[in-house]
């Protein structure tokens, strides 16, 4: 009778403390059958008042005595109005507090079917608390129960709710569905208008698009390759982190820079650059969102880039330091340069004088092994003229290029030889 003393008093606080008065007063005397159920109803008039804080606190002491009497079926209901307290608190997390209990006492029971409906309830009570990273442990949980059931078909459908949840906003995938509510549904009716509002949330976003686009699909090595993605909702959302998934050859160039004002388009510029050759996956991009309440991620698409290797561009030129004169000494600089941004390997470079031209000291050979790309190497030759005049070289360049196929190029240099300067006599 004294539950239907605390439903039906006109004053639901004065209900509230006397059950409370009586469930304190049984707990002294040791009586845990009338203090349970003094606890259960201090509960329920609290959540009349309304006070869903003092309800859950009553509803989770009321639990801990059918614990005590290994009352299961007890016990987790009034966890259940527990969880609904909670969650008209808006205090997502107490109200998975509350399940972690009931999945004791699935897991004492061997009872998947309940295990497998609170591990679904705490998912969507983790996700509605923000929490991503418990709420998608948790569904898998749920997941590992649900392979041990095996071909027997759970009534949860509490569970398909869940799935939907973890795998669109959680895992940023999964093809879009039209989910409803089913018509018998066996939870809540607090439990039942969560869900219809994460559900909202979820078709809501059924129409949005997050896109991403390479300008170029075909680029060569360090070649910047930009792109961009596109977002798009239909309420103004805000991001909060975003992350890419690229490869470890291929780097960004500058940082992602989302707006920081809510939007319901945005256009995100992109730009990288490929270190090394072969065809690569771009992405995915993942977004972190916020609405009014909820924060969720998206994934994007992949974008497949083909990468291939840049031939080198080499330069070869010889001039020398300074005016040369006919029977003198002058230094001449061979420079080798690599204009582009690919390497070349195993290089060889000769160098033919005229007849005019007397090597003294240096060699007219010299090996590189690899000339990376914009880099220049230079190395002296000592040489005498025997005569004035305009006297022409060759330089070759022999190298190794992306292809692994021998490549040659040569270059014609001239040496201006000024007349001798004769000293004068004293």
């Amino acid at each position: 009778m004294s539950f239907l003393k605390g439903v039906f008093s006109g004053d639901p606080a004065k209900s509230a403390a006397k059950h409370e008065k009586r469930a304190r007063n049984h707990q002294a005397e040791g009586n845990e059958v009338k203090a349970a159920d003094e606890w259960a109803a201090a509960g329920r008039s609290y959540t009349k008042i309304p006070d869903y804080q003092k309800a859950y606190e009553a509803f989770l002491q009321a639990a801990q005595f059918y614990l005590a009497l290994k009352d299961d079926k007890r016990e987790t209901d009034i966890l259940f109005e527990a969880v609904d307290a909670a969650i008209a608190n808006h205090d997502f997390n107490s109200a998975s507090s509350a399940l972690t209990q009931v999945t004791r006492i699935g897991t004492r029971k061997n009872d998947n079917e309940l295990l497998i409906r609170t591990y679904a309830l705490q998912t969507i009570m983790l996700f509605a608390a923000n929490d991503l990273a418990k709420a998608k442990q948790t569904y898998r949980e749920a997941e590992k129960v649900k392979k041990r059931f095996g071909r027997k078909k759970a009534k949860t459908p509490v569970y398909p709710i869940a799935s939907l949840l973890v795998n669109r906003f959680i895992e940023g995938e999964g093809a879009p569905e039209d989910l409803q509510i089913p018509s018998r549904f066996d939870e809540s009716e607090t439990v039942i208008q969560l869900l219809t509002t994460l559900l909202a949330l979820y078709q809501s976003t059924l129409s949005s698009q997050l896109r991403l686009s390479l300008d170029k699909q075909e680029v060569k090595i360090k070649e910047p390759v930009s792109g961009q993605v596109t977002i798009s909702f239909s309420e103004a959302t805000i991001i909060l982190d975003t992350q890419i998934s690229l490869p470890s050859n291929i780097a960004l160039l500058e940082p992602i820079s989302p707006p920081k004002e809510p939007m319901k388009r945005f256009k995100i510029p992109l730009l990288m650059e490929a270190r090394l050759p072969g065809t690569f996956d771009v992405g995915p991009l993942v977004f972190l969102f916020q609405t009014d309440t909820q924060q969720f991620q998206l994934k994007s698409n992949l974008v497949e880039i083909e990468i291939t290797a840049a031939k080198p561009r080499i330069e070869l030129t010889a001039e020398p330091m300074s005016p040369p004169h006919s029977q003198e000494e002058f230094e001449l600089i061979v420079r080798v340069e690599n204009n582009s941004h690919g390497d070349a390997a195993d290089v060889m470079i000769t160098v033919t004088l005229p007849p005019e031209l007397i090597l003294k000291t240096g060699t007219l050979e010299k090996r590189i092994i690899t000339l990376l790309a914009q880099q220049q190497v230079q190395f002296p030759l000592f040489l005498i003229a025997t005569k004035a005049g305009s006297h022409d070289g060759v330089i070759v360049c022999k190298y190794q290029g992306p292809s692994g196929h021998l490549q040659s190029i040569d270059s014609k240099f001239s040496v201006e030889i000024l007349p001798r300067v004769r000293k004068e006599k004293d």
